[in-house]
């Protein structure tokens, strides 16, 4: 991508822009004691959402009933992120150091779930994922010595590979991405991979393509006071890349 233009929103323009547009919302209650974090339209218009407890909910129509999904096996799994591909079809990511950043994956809209992949790095920690357009699945875990590894999925049906040296320029001193939402992670509009990071002495946007040991690193303008701060989540609007960021433990910092 030649040019990525960054729009680092302050929380007061925000809420400036959203005071002149009205919108109605409709409350719609899961009866489930889980927490969700994450959420993906699939391409048929399906929903998905995931967090703790291993739960699982999903609407396949607008306004309709929500499925509630108890993954089995999994519910000490904190499912932070997940890429929808269709009613039938989810992949779920879990966060969590170790052997607790793990991947499953149902094709059969949750009659059946399969443990795919667990992260074999001691110190691994998975913050986000992404589908692109190729068809590719991209996972990305914080630093681990200094690399930032990458889990890929090349094809819809292949194995999960790890990639642990993929992403050059090294990671810097503590730096990693933030897993609430998966939203640290995206696809550029000419398919390459973006990845907002924190926690590190400085917020980077790493921008590159999957299979290359060629990324560009650059420092993003926004808080960087410590391991909580940085850049939370990312959202691509045509040639336009909105950053939101902050530090959580922080007030009127975001």
């Amino acid at each position: 991508m030649a040019h990525v233009l960054i729009n680092l929103v302050a929380l007061v323009l925000l809420a400036g822009c959203m005071s002149s547009v009205e919108e109605t919302f409709d409350i719609q209650e899961i009866h489930e004691s889980a927490r969700f974090q994450a959420i993906d339209r699939a391409d048929d218009g399906t929903l998905w959402i995931s967090g703790s407890r291993g739960v699982v909910a999903r609407q396949s129509e607008p306004g309709g009933p929500w499925d509630v999904f108890e993954v089995p096996g999994a519910g000490d799994l904190e499912f932070r992120d997940l890429m929808a591909v269709s009613r039938e079809e989810v992949t779920l990511v879990s966060a969590g150091t170790g052997a607790a950043s793990q991947l499953w994956r149902t094709v059969d809209g949750g009659a059946h779930w399969s443990q795919e992949w667990v992260n074999p790095w001691e110190d691994g920690f998975y913050s986000g994922a992404t589908r692109l357009s190729s068809g590719e699945q991209v996972v990305f875990s914080d630093g681990i010595n200094g690399r930032l590894p990458l889990v890929v999925r090349p094809t819809h049906d292949a194995a999960w590979v790890a990639q642990d040296s993929l992403l050059n320029p090294m990671a810097l001193p503590g730096e990693g991405a933030f897993a609430a939402s998966g939203y640290c992670i995206v696809e550029g509009p000419a398919g390459e991979v973006i990845i907002a990071t924190g926690a590190g002495p400085h917020p980077r946007l790493l921008v590159g393509s999957v299979g290359s040991d060629a990324w560009r690193a650059s420092r993003i303008p926004i808080y960087d006071a410590g391991s909580a701060s940085g850049a939370y989540a990312i959202a691509q609007a045509g040639e336009a890349l909105w950053v939101a960021g902050g530090d959580y433990l922080a007030q009127d910092t975001v």
